[in-house]
């Protein structure tokens, strides 16, 4: 695969370690239909098959989830509470169409898309770690000039 987009022929994949290949197919991963968001077997959620529902939703994300324990879980609302403890945010829908959709947010994407001060693009700027917490009056600004993956 050959990736020449400046996200990958720039600063990120360097400062990461990833090469565009996998940037690639990591940023591909969040380029879905609406109806991939619903696409499980609904005998997940009918008969509490919480540890299956966890491994398809893990295909929705980059977001490692093979190792969030989902013994004992015994309902939906555990469920999303034990990948809120993993870091792992899942909005829904409500329903009206019959099925869930279960949209996955790891902690940077929930930042981006609920403190409205943050730009989407802020929220992926590596911090230091005296800065305070995206959102927050006061954060550091990107320096006038630099690119986001730079």
């Amino acid at each position: 695969m050959n990736c020449a987009s400046p996200l990958c022929t720039g600063g990120a994949g360097r400062k990461t370690g990833h090469s565009a290949d996998q940037i690639v197919r990591d940023l591909a991963k969040l380029l879905f239909t609406h109806q991939v968001y619903k696409n499980y077997p609904v005998e997940f959620v009918e008969k509490k098959r919480y540890a299956e529902l966890t491994r398809w939703l893990g295909k929705l994300t980059t977001v490692d989830l093979t190792n969030v324990n989902m013994e004992g879980v015994k309902s939906l609302d555990e469920w999303l509470t034990r990948l809120d403890n993993a870091g792992m945010f899942v909005f829904h829908s409500t329903g009206t169409s019959g099925k869930l959709s279960f949209f996955p947010r790891s902690q940077v994407e929930k930042e981006a898309g609920l403190n409205p001060p943050i730009t989407f693009l802020e929220a992926f700027q590596p911090r230091h770690p005296l800065d305070p917490p995206a959102g927050v009056p006061g954060r550091a600004t990107v320096p006038a000039g630099r690119r986001p993956c730079d």
